[in-house]
């Protein structure tokens, strides 16, 4: 009788969850379901995201509706038909493509400003809230961990001790419950009803710590490098690096989830806060408008993809919030400047404007430019037959049908044919060669790693024979291996002790010279410089590289040695074109009688 009123207690909150919200528990019941009989269900991908949108949906449904104080009942009626439209959209996808990810996050993201959609809630009930509930998060995570732990330690002492399987695969069968099921539940438990209320200010103390010596000073030191950046375009008036949208938009969503993190902090706390709080915004301008820069310059070398399409989301965001700044009342501004991002976010995920079809509707515009420049398609279809085109413009054609084979795209292409074959193949939802579609169009493609674009790999095999020949040496070190990668300094030191000799071989490749060095002990073997070895292979042919011994060195002291190459790998740098070895693999002998002629 002692577990009584615990049980009662939890049955009564389960009762209150469920009467509260309905749909998303039956959406986490279907989820767990589905998963468990993952094998047995057909493309249950699809299945498991539309659930998952819904969930978020009904959870963010019925908080706005509370939030207005709206009858209970009136909410169905428009939470179910949404949902039904969701479904209906994202089954249309086929696939799990980007757009139904973008929905998903955009989905879950409005669950945090969905009871604040009025003017009368301020930002500290905005923070309260979502901090409440990034903790619920954290505590149901925790809890499904062990939860899980748990009945998978009863589990396996059953087995142990009894023979006793419950199940083929229990184990996995009592994570996917827990994690699918347990904790979205336990989330919702835990969900306010109320949301007038404000934090304590002992609440933000521990944000205010972390915020004050860790996180805005890393901003402020990062904000230096970027105008520091922004100086050194000025001054050499060269375009931004490729990556530098990537570091921009990072720097604007670090800094803007950090301001929304220090809401609760009193005005007057903090000396680096206040700073940050008060000109964080104005500081974002201009790399801002670097980030447009950026993307505007890749946009118009490769056109439009999915991750420039994100970086422009990006930019809009920051925009907005910038102008945010100036306009709104600071009572408001926190929700102000995060309900645009799941808006935006969802405006992404459907229609031509999407995510996944805006970019590939601008590569087949731009695929459709190039082929008509080189005559190959004329009054919107292919011409059949082989193309004579210059490499620069078959590997632009090349890039765009990787892209759209990637993405899955290749269906904006189908209407260019006229056989209904090649419109067959391109709508095809399975996997489909990109030099397929280029050979249907009449051109030679052009591998990813020989675009003029790109660094080019190389790799060198020089083993003329599997063995090597210890005539006239008495040590021998068949294989030895070296790679950029192992060892971060510019020198990579070796060092292979020999016991009989007392002494130690030492191998030294250094980066930066690209040269390979072998002692033995202080005494020098061999010095190889690699750039001239590397000039010698690339104007050789594989049998003459092994024919004439080209990989073959002697050594010129005292001590007789002899060093073969079995592989040089590395890449040619496109901006210098210089060679670069990553990857040495060899052999040694050694001695003290020198070889004899020929050996």
């Amino acid at each position: 009788m002692i577990f009584t009123p615990y049980y009662h207690r939890i049955r009564h909150a389960l009762s209150e969850t469920f009467r509260r919200f309905p749909f998303s528990i039956l959406c986490s019941l279907a989820f767990c379901i589905i998963s468990i009989m993952y094998n047995q269900i057909g493309n249950s991908t699809i299945y498991l995201a539309t659930l998952f949108c819904g969930w978020c949906w009904f959870v963010a449904i019925k908080l706005f509706w509370e939030s207005q104080c709206y009858r209970r009942r009136y909410s169905y009626l428009v939470a179910i038909p949404v949902f039904l439209i969701l479904g209906y959209y994202i089954r249309s996808e086929i696939i799990l493509n980007v757009n139904i990810m973008v929905l998903g996050i955009g989905l879950f993201l409005i669950i945090f400003c969905a009871p604040f959609f009025n003017k009368f809630r301020n930002n500290l009930q905005f923070w309260l809230f979502s901090y409440r509930l990034w903790c619920r998060i954290a505590y149901g995570l925790f809890a499904a961990l062990i939860l899980f732990l748990g009945v998978a330690a009863v589990l396996s002492c059953l087995e142990y001790l009894f023979s006793l399987r419950l199940f083929k695969n229990q184990y996995t069968d009592f994570w996917i419950i827990s994690f699918t099921f347990f904790f979205p539940v336990l989330l919702l438990t835990g969900i306010d009803s109320s949301f007038d209320t404000e934090p304590e200010e002992e609440m933000a103390k521990p944000v205010y710590y972390l915020l004050e010596y860790l996180v805005v000073p890393l901003i402020f030191i990062y904000s230096l490098i970027l105008y520091a950046y922004m100086v050194k375009i000025a001054i050499t008036r060269a375009l931004p690096q490729g990556k530098v949208a990537y570091l921009v938009s990072s720097y604007g969503c670090v800094g803007i989830l950090t301001y929304l993190a220090g809401i609760p902090i009193e005005p007057t706390r903090g000396r680096y806060f206040k700073i940050f709080r008060e000109h964080f915004f104005k500081i974002l301008i201009f790399p801002t408008i670097l980030l447009a820069v950026g993307i505007a310059y890749r946009f118009q070398q490769y056109g439009l993809t999915e991750s420039r399409y994100v970086l422009a989301l990006c930019l809009v965001w920051f925009v907005l919030v910038i102008l945010f700044f100036f306009v709104v009342r600071p009572q408001l501004f926190a929700k102000a400047i995060y309900i645009p991002l799941p808006l935006l976010l969802l405006l992404a995920s459907f229609g031509p404007w999407s995510v996944s079809d805006l970019p590939a509707i601008e590569q087949s515009r731009r695929l459709h430019k190039i082929l008509a420049d080189n005559h190959i398609i004329q009054d919107g279809l292919i011409i059949s037959g082989s193309h004579k085109v210059n490499v620069k413009d078959r590997e632009s054609i090349s890039g765009i049908l990787d892209y759209l084979v990637k993405c899955k795209k290749t269906d904006v292409l189908a209407y260019w044919f006229n056989d209904v074959q090649s419109q067959k193949i391109l709508t095809s939802k399975e996997h489909i060669n990109p030099e397929k579609i280029a050979s249907m169009i009449g051109i030679q493609y052009v591998n990813r790693n020989q675009r003029s674009d790109r660094d080019t790999s190389f790799s060198y095999d020089m083993r003329k024979e599997d063995y090597l020949n210890t005539t006239n040496y008495d040590y021998c070190i068949p294989f030895l291996y070296l790679s950029v990668f192992d060892d971060r300094q510019e020198v990579i030191t070796r060092e292979i002790k020999i016991s009989e000799l007392g002494q130690s071989i030492i191998v030294s490749f250094d980066k930066t010279l690209n040269t390979l060095t072998i002692k033995k002990g202080k005494d020098l073997l061999i010095t190889i410089i690699l750039s001239d070895l590397l000039e010698k292979l690339q104007s050789a042919s594989k049998e003459e590289i092994q024919k004439k011994g080209v990989g073959v060195f002697h050594g010129n002291g005292d001590v007789s040695a002899q060093l073969i190459f079995w592989n040089i790998s590395g890449k040619t740098i496109q901006k210098t074109n210089k060679a670069k070895v990553e990857g040495l693999q060899f052999g040694l002998l050694f001695g003290n009688r020198k070889p004899e002629t020929g050996k």
